[in-house]
């Protein structure tokens, strides 16, 4: 992912055993500063059956908070929350997440939203 900068548009997808935390074998710090100067900017982010996925890892959102338009979020069993701070964003689109139990807070500030849904996550307030 370092050596990824133009990389827009990002799909991972039925890969139960990925770990998205590249923080792993080296210091959080170290790692977050060699990732600022050359992280991707994510336009479109597609993610579907991800168990092992929780919450956004910290590079992921620094890689789309700003740029990204498009995100689908499909049958991740285990997340919880969602990234705040997506002002570009055009689509949302979230379905079987059974343990997502919120929006971000700020879904108030996406105007550029056009299209969103949730299917299949009971513990969610239905947009």
């Amino acid at each position: 992912m370092r050596s990824l900068s133009s990389l827009e548009h990002l799909r991972l997808r039925t890969c139960e055993r990925l770990n998205l935390d590249l923080s792993i074998g080296s210091d959080k710090q170290d790692n977050h500063d060699e990732l600022s100067s050359t992280w991707p900017r994510l336009r479109v982010l597609y993610m579907k059956e991800l168990p092992q996925l929780v919450e956004f890892p910290q590079w992921l959102i620094q890689c789309s908070t700003n740029n990204l338009e498009r995100l689908e979020i499909v049958n991740c069993s285990n997340l919880k929350a969602l990234p705040e701070s997506m002002e570009k964003l055009q689509f949302l689109g979230i379905e079987k997440c059974p343990e997502l139990s919120s929006l971000p807070k700020d879904m108030d500030r996406l105007i550029a939203l056009k299209k969103s849904y949730n299917r299949g996550c009971p513990k969610e307030r239905k947009m």
